[in-house]
Parts: structure tokens; C-alpha cells; sequence
């Protein structure tokens, strides 16, 4: 065991850390896991007058009969509204002693089959069965999809920019639909009218527009109606309505001044028109206009991923100067999140070392012990890729986590090699002899936390699918740590103590002293 063979362990070490990290990384950030679940929600509905005891009793009748279904996994309920149902089912709203029921089905089972079953099964209950079949895809929580907002104070550039980047967003992969923030929008007909050609005919511009706007209306008021204290109008609706090829033809009657000839001419001779639209709503964003652009997702697409390749194809728009653009909704949701949990992981880090440094009264021992982390995320990540799970922010939690629980094995490690040491022993021998004597309470110490880890990790029902990736980073972490530490640690603690180790005893003390 030489100089090159740790060289080789160490580099290994980093080898796997780098590639792990970023093979998980590369797939993208999740702002929690995509949960499918097969299942069926019913809505227990009470009669008006049932107090919560009856309420309770009915439910209980109830959900015992549910209980008889044949494929159902599991059942849980919930009296008054539920926001996680309401999301699944599309409802509105429950009232107070209502309950929500949700039966959990196998993969591929028919949630229709099963609701209607469940509504034979609770025939003759007083109050009403109502069922929806749904795969809760626990992403609705939070949205998904790439957003990006328009700014600009021309609407004309703004709604032009907008229809660009949606018909750029539908070409990135991944992108399933897009809208361009004016399907509500209105068609209408922008005329721009010439001044100098209107200046020729004894008109202003103003005076076009006015005459227009009078023959546009679509209304008149037909006589006025005395009623004592109260006098209204009556108002005539023209039918029909002007064509552009019409107001185009419009004409107008102008004077010559000088002569008093009159004359006449077609809107169409100072003025051109265009088809636009016309928004019903002008939304502001710190005191500027802006139009936000939604791409929803293809199934299998991380929204991170799809959101960088969106970022590229708009750097390589030519979009006008007036124009400017940001990205919004879940991505940048997830981003604020990570960055977060990042400053969290960091201060845990630095609070974990410097309490080291007070219990070992040295600031190497605790480097020392700061490689397991490493270590602990390199299995992290690989336990990870080997679900085939996205990081998450709750799979980052778990990695915050691992800062804290991983340590102890290098703790003990370290420490007692460092006792073998005072009492006189040489330093690769008390790496071995430290190795083999600690090793169970370090199996032990990581057994115990990962068997209490284990139902999580397995776990596919609603109250453990959200937590999982927790449980299967700390799983992983722990399980390769475990094994590395005894092998890197030593490395580490070798390469970094290569002079001896002084000892002073009471009796040197007191020779110094005299």
C-alpha cells in the first residue's frame, strides 16, 4: 500500500463523483417527483341537515364496504374540502362534513369500473356517491411548462414578438402546446391614415377619425322618453356591420376653400389598413406591458431541460430592441428553490465543520472527516440514476441530510486512530488496527438508519411517494460511504499526517515548566 495506490483510490473516488453528479444532473431539475397514481376519488356527499356525528357515522359505513373491493390497494379519507382531490377530480368545493375518498388501484385498472362498483357498494347509504377516476400526477401542485414574459410599450411589437416566440417554443423538443397569450384577443382593423395625403384633401387626421367613429356606430337614439323624474333615451340597434372592403369605400365630402368646389374621396385614398388584433386586457408587470408566452410539456420531458433549450432558440431570435424578455413559472420556481437548498447544504456544511473543529480541538481531523460527504453524494446520485428519479428539491433535502448523518462514520474513524496514535502506535499500522475494530459500529451506526429508511424508499402509496427520493438518497449515500470511508478516509488521513505525532504527558509538562 504505497503512495500510488492511494493516488489511485483517491482518483477513483472523484472519477465516480464526477460522473454520477453529472449523469443526474444532466437529466434535469424536478420541483418534486412525478408521482402517477392510479386511483379513483369518490366524494361522499352528507345530507343538508347531518351534524358531523352522523357524518362520521356514514362515512365509516361507507368506507367499511369500499374496504370490499376486490383490487383496491389502498383507501383514504378526508371530511371537508381537499385540495389534492379537488386538483385530480376537477372540483370546486365541499362543504363541511362532506368526505373525500380516494381508493387506490394497480396499474391498469379501470378507475371507471372501479367507481362504478364503488357506487353498488354503497347503495343504500344516506347520502350521495360520487366518483372520478384519475392518475394524480402530483406535478399539478406546482404547474409545468415553460413561461416567458414579453415586455414592450408598442402592443403592435409586443403581440408581433409574442406569435414569433410561440412559433419558435413549438419547434424545441419536448414542447407539446403552445399559447401565445392571445387566443382571447379580438380581430380588429388598424387603419393608418396619411397626414400629409389628408392635408391634401382639407382634412386633418383628427377630423377622419371623428367622421369614422360616427359612421361606425351602430346605434341611435330614436327620441327621448319623459317619465316624471326620469327621463331615458331609446336607443335603435342598426343590424349588420361594415366590412374593411367598406370603410375603405367610405367617402368624404370636402370644400375647396378657395373655389367653395366641392369635392369628394375614398378613405382608401389617404389611408391603409391592416388586419390586427385587439387584447381584451393589457396585463402590467412593474409598470410595463407584457404578454406571457405558455409551452406545456410532452410526457417524459423535464422542465429544466426543455427550458434551457427554449433559452437557446430565443438567443438566437432577432426580436426588436423595444422588446425584452424573461423566463418565468415552474423553472424558475425550481431555480429559486435549488438555490436555497444550496445555501442551506453550504451552511450546514460549515456549521458541521467548524463543531469538529471544537470537539477534536484541531482543524485537520475534521477535513479529514469532511471527505465522506463526497462520498455520501456520489452514492446519492447513483441511487438516483439506478430509480431512475429527476433531482428534485426533495431529493436535495435528502442531501442536506446526508451532511449531517454521514460524518459519523469518519468521526469514529478518525478519532480512534487518533487515540492509537497518542498511546504510541505507528500511524499506518493504527490506520489498519482502527480500520478492522471499527468497522461493526460503522456497519452498525449506518444498518440502523438505513433499515428505518427502507419502507420509505419502498413505499407507493400517497403518504410516503413524495418522500421517497429522501429515502432512497440517504440510502445510497449511506450504503456507499459506508463502504468507501474505510478505504478513502485513510487515504486521506495518510497523505495529510505524514510527520509524527508528538505526544507531551504530565511529566514533560512539568519539565518545560521548571
Amino acid at each position: 500500500w504505497n503512495l500510488s495506490h492511494k493516488w489511485v483510490a483517491l482518483g477513483l473516488a472523484v472519477v465516480l463523483l464526477a460522473g454520477t453528479s453529472y449523469a443526474a444532473l444532466n437529466k434535469g431539475f424536478s420541483f418534486i417527483p412525478e408521482i402517477d397514481l392510479n386511483m379513483v376519488n369518490v366524494t361522499l356527499t352528507m345530507p343538508e341537515d347531518a351534524d358531523r356525528d352522523q357524518a362520521v357515522a356514514i362515512a365509516d359505513q361507507a368506507l367499511e364496504r369500499i374496504g370490499q373491493l376486490d383490487n383496491a390497494e389502498y383507501v383514504g379519507a378526508m371530511m371537508g374540502s381537499s385540495s389534492v382531490s379537488q386538483l385530480a377530480s376537477g372540483g370546486t368545493g365541499a362543504s363541511a362534513y362532506n368526505v373525500s375518498v380516494y381508493v387506490g388501484l394497480p396499474e391498469g385498472d379501470s378507475g371507471a369500473e372501479a367507481g362504478k362498483k364503488i357506487q353498488e357498494l354503497c347503495q343504500g347509504l344516506d347520502c350521495e356517491v360520487s366518483y372520478d377516476s384519475a392518475m394524480m400526477d402530483m406535478s399539478l401542485l406546482t404547474g409545468s411548462g415553460v413561461t416567458v414574459n414579453l415586455y414592450s410599450q408598442d402592443m403592435e411589437l409586443l403581440q408581433s414578438a409574442a406569435q414569433d416566440v410561440a412559433d419558435a417554443l413549438a419547434d424545441v423538443e419536448g414542447v407539446a402546446e403552445v399559447n401565445n397569450g392571445l387566443e382571447d384577443a379580438q380581430q380588429a382593423y388598424h387603419i393608418r391614415v396619411d397626414k400629409n395625403k389628408a392635408m391634401g384633401k382639407g382634412f386633418t387626421v383628427a377630423q377622419i377619425y371623428m367622421e369614422l367613429a360616427g359612421a361606425l356606430t351602430d346605434s341611435a337614439t330614436a327620441l327621448s322618453m319623459d317619465m316624471g323624474t326620469v327621463t331615458a333615451d331609446v336607443i335603435v340597434q342598426e343590424e349588420g356591420s361594415m366590412t374593411l372592403d367598406e370603410l375603405m369605400d367610405y367617402t368624404f365630402e370636402s370644400t375647396d376653400p378657395q373655389t367653395g368646389e366641392k369635392t369628394s374621396f375614398r378613405l382608401d385614398d389617404v389611408a391603409d389598413a391592416e388586419d390586427t388584433v385587439s387584447l381584451s386586457t393589457i396585463s402590467r408587470l412593474d409598470q410595463r406591458r407584457y404578454l406571457s408566452v405558455n409551452a406545456s410539456l410532452e410526457e417524459g420531458y423535464n422542465v429544466t431541460r426543455v427550458t434551457s433549450q427554449a433559452e437557446k432558440v430565443l438567443e438566437a431570435m432577432n426580436l426588436p430592441d423595444e422588446v425584452s424578455y424573461e423566463f418565468a413559472g415552474e423553472n424558475e420556481t425550481i431555480m429559486e428553490a435549488v438555490e436555497d437548498l444550496l445555501l442551506m447544504l453550504l451552511i450546514g456544511v460549515v456549521l458541521v465543520y467548524f463543531i469538529m473543529v471544537a470537539q477534536f480541538q484541531s482543524l485537520k481531523s475534521p477535513f479529514i472527516v469532511m471527505f465522506t460527504i463526497p462520498l455520501a453524494f456520489t452514492g446519492g446520485f447513483a441511487a438516483l440514476l439506478l430509480f431512475r428519479m429527476d433531482v428534485s428539491i426533495v431529493s436535495l433535502i435528502g442531501f442536506v441530510m446526508l451532511v449531517g448523518i454521514i460524518v459519523n462514520n469518519g468521526i469514529v474513524l478518525v478519532d480512534y486512530v487518533n487515540q492509537l496514535r497518542a498511546s504510541g502506535m505507528e500511524r499506518r499500522q493504527a490506520l489498519i488496527e482502527a480500520g478492522v475494530t471499527r468497522m461493526r459500529p460503522i456497519f452498525m451506526t449506518s444498518l440502523t438508519t438505513i433499515l428505518g429508511l427502507i419502507v420509505m424508499a419502498a413505499g407507493k402509496n400517497v403518504g410516503t411517494a413524495i418522500m421517497q427520493p429522501v429515502a432512497v438518497v440517504c440510502i445510497g449515500g449511506l450504503l456507499y460511504a459506508t463502504l468507501m470511508t474505510l478505504f478513502v478516509v485513510p487515504c486521506i488521513y495518510d497523505l495529510m499526517n505524514r510527520k509524527e505525532l508528538v505526544v507531551l504527558t504530565d511529566e514533560d509538562m512539568e519539565f518545560n515548566e521548571l
